[in-house]
């Protein structure tokens, strides 16, 4: 009887751990079946997938979740998806045509109060952000402001909507020469480019391709051929190129810019919900930051414009967008992509890795990264970390130092933007009577200057604050990052 017992009870256990193993096996088969981009991410799962993320994706999804939860606007949508600040960087395009029309009008600038984190340094400045149109969603994002560390000599004059013919058409920024006082405007277009790439074999594997391009001589244009031209790691060049305006073609001269890891912060796009009055009293702070190491792993180009995430497939294509290694030496020059072919000229598998990462997400739609932050940090791990707090870009270290702003210079910088607004008003009325009255010559015409970057060159150190105390203007220059002089221009003496 004893032994029956026994045997009941072993039974009873077998029949319990089965019965429990089972509803593990289940939830577990659940869980895996309810996220499949997870496991289609996983490189176990790809066989033959190449890296597609790259090991400079060092944020926690907990940390930016953390961060997210009480820095992001509700008012916003914030994307991993859009339009670089062109300030930051453009791809030059070899033959300048006007900019399209889009059929709608943009909204009134957004004013903007920069976040308290900010780059070291008083040659960084915060240049005011500006609408850009999504052709793929018909619509308007909102192109966040940036920190800009401002290469010596030259001062960026902003980009603005100007209204066409049935519709609205953008005019870009451009940098020019800070003792510059006029601008000259070519109204004849220049002819089309006679750039073919590089001319023989560089002297070595530390000279570049420096692109030929049309100047303007005696009341004519002549071309300038390219020529190989020593490189320098700590610096891109960005060559002489023309940008259209309404009243003609505007020369930009070339210049040595930062690297991306030395040249600010770029933000998030946003789009601003449905019943946001952008008006007076109502100001945005940007404080999702994009990681561009991470970015350059989806980087596409449009004529004019960088942009990031989900670009792929042949229908963005057909409207002109493309990954950034198939767009440099066919339509243009992308200033980044030649300096970066470059810098990683040891490595043969960067090239192949960026391609291979390109193809592999055309074919794999769960592989690409998503295309908003909230989704981004819901996800965890499951892809490109493109975005991040500003706070945790800052705390992480790297390229940049950081410090904070007080709340005075804050402020400052929100007045400086609403006069930038006010300078991009009188440019735009400034071209637009030059393209009524303008004739067959050059014409030149006195551009305003940024009040912005002035302001900002003008002590903004007495402002800065360690660990949220203000800093002493005496002790300013101890905390600032020495301003690398850049070297001369290609084939200067």
């Amino acid at each position: 009887m004893k032994g029956r017992r026994v045997i009941g009870l072993v039974v009873a256990s077998v029949i319990a751990i089965v019965f429990a193993t089972t509803l593990c096996v289940t939830w577990v088969s659940a869980q895996d079946f309810a996220s499949p981009q997870n496991a289609a991410a996983s490189p176990q799962n790809t066989g033959s997938a190449p890296e597609l993320f790259p090991p400079q994706n060092p944020t926690p999804p907990t940390e930016a979740a953390t961060e997210a939860g009480g820095g992001t606007d509700p008012n916003t949508e914030v994307l991993t998806r859009g339009a670089v600040h062109e300030a930051f960087a453009q791809p030059v395009v070899f033959n300048a045509t006007p900019s399209p029309i889009v059929p709608k009008q943009p909204p009134d600038p957004v004013e903007e109060m920069p976040p308290e984190q900010k780059p070291a340094g008083d040659h960084v400045v915060w240049i005011a952000g500006y609408w850009s149109y999504e052709a793929d969603q018909q619509k308007f994002a909102w192109t966040s402001g940036i920190w800009r560390a401002m290469p010596a000599g030259v001062e960026w004059v902003p980009g603005y909507w100007t209204q066409a013919d049935g519709g609205s058409q953008w005019v870009s920024g451009f940098w020019r020469k800070n003792d510059v006082t006029q601008v000259t405007y070519l109204p004849q277009k220049p002819p089309d480019t006679l750039e073919q790439g590089a001319v023989g074999v560089a002297p070595s594997p530390d000279y570049v391709w420096i692109p030929g391009h049309w100047t303007w001589w005696h009341e004519h244009y002549a071309w300038r051929p390219g020529f190989w031209a020593a490189a320098n790691p700590n610096w891109i060049w960005v060559p002489a190129h023309y940008v259209w305006t309404p009243p003609g073609y505007v020369f930009v001269d070339g210049h040595w810019d930062y690297t991306m890891e030395q040249r600010g912060v770029i933000f998030a796009p946003v789009y601003f919900r449905p019943g946001v009055v952008i008006g007076p009293g109502f100001v945005y702070t940007p404080v999702v930051a994009m990681d561009f190491g991470v970015c350059t792993g989806c980087l596409f180009c449009r004529p004019g414009c960088y942009c990031f995430g989900d670009y792929y497939g042949p229908a963005y294509v057909g409207i002109g967008i493309y990954p950034w290694f198939a767009f440099h030496g066919r339509y243009g020059y992308d200033p980044c992509f030649a300096y970066y072919n470059w810098h990683y000229r040891g490595d043969p598998r960067w090239h192949e890795r960026i391609v291979g990462d390109y193809r592999f997400r055309i074919g794999h739609p769960e592989a690409r990264p998503v295309r908003t932050y909230a989704a981004m940090v819901r996800l965890g791990g499951g892809g490109p970390m493109l975005a991040m707090h500003i706070n945790v870009l800052a705390g992480r270290g790297g390229g940049m130092r950081f410090e904070r702003i007080n709340a005075a210079r804050r402020q400052e910088i929100h007045r400086a933007v609403r006069e930038q607004h006010l300078a991009n008003e009188r440019r735009g009325q400034l071209e637009a009577r030059g393209a009524r009255e303008g004739g067959k010559g050059p014409m030149k015409m006195e551009v305003p200057k940024s009040s912005l970057a002035a302001n900002h060159t003008q002590g903004g150190a007495q402002h800065a604050t360690t660990n949220g105390r203000p800093q002493t203007q005496q002790r300013a220059p101890a905390r600032q990052p020495p301003r690398r002089q850049p070297p001369r221009k290609p084939g200067e003496r």
